[in-house]
């Protein structure tokens, strides 16, 4: 064999071997990714967790049935959530219900709640107690601000409210219903 055609033997020998190297680590590749992008990193069932200020008051508590973490878009979905806001204005408290919540970042900024969700505002002396129903809610629990695109019924002691694209400011007590219509009796 020519010195020419060992060259070019060589050289295949070598291209194979880097070829079925580099499938191998691909499909490694591949199937770590798929991995993590079906898999939780961690979960917890039946869980409690508090938030506490620098006081050492409940800022916030947040329970469900099941937390699944998915490491890989840092996402955490809990089925059968319930959080409870303990403002800063307010003795009461605000109850929210859904069956499944999404939050996006570890300190929960953001929690979106979807299907079934229930928002309960308990009354006082001054301050009218309040229901709202809709099937998507996000909440910025420390903001203390709720909105949704969807529709949304808010109801009253004396009144009832249906409409689209609900914005609310709960620290200022403000509700922001567009496309709405309802009933008020004082």
């Amino acid at each position: 064999m020519s010195r020419t055609g060992i060259l070019l033997l060589s050289f295949l020998v070598v291209v194979a071997i880097a070829t079925s190297w580099l499938k191998t680590k691909t499909t490694d590749n591949l199937n770590q990714l798929e991995e993590k992008t079906h898999a939780a990193d961690f979960f917890m069932d039946d869980f409690h967790a508090l938030e506490f200020d620098n006081a050492g008051k409940t800022v916030l508590s947040l329970k469900g049935r099941r937390i699944e973490h998915f490491a890989v878009d840092d996402k955490s979905i809990i089925e059968d959530p319930e959080i409870i806001m303990h403002p800063e204005t307010s003795n009461k408290h605000w109850q929210v219900t859904a069956k499944q919540a999404v939050t996006e970042t570890e300190k929960m900024d953001e929690i979106i709640f979807r299907e079934n969700v229930l928002f309960l505002r308990p009354g006082s002396e001054n301050v009218e107690a309040l229901t709202l129903k809709t099937e998507h809610l996000l909440i910025q629990p420390h903001l203390e601000q709720l909105s949704t695109k969807g529709l949304v019924t808010i109801t009253g002691n004396t009144s009832s409210f249906t409409g689209q694209n609900m914005e609310a400011n709960l620290k200022l007590g403000q509700f922001q219903l567009f496309q709405a219509k309802g009933r008020y009796a004082p």
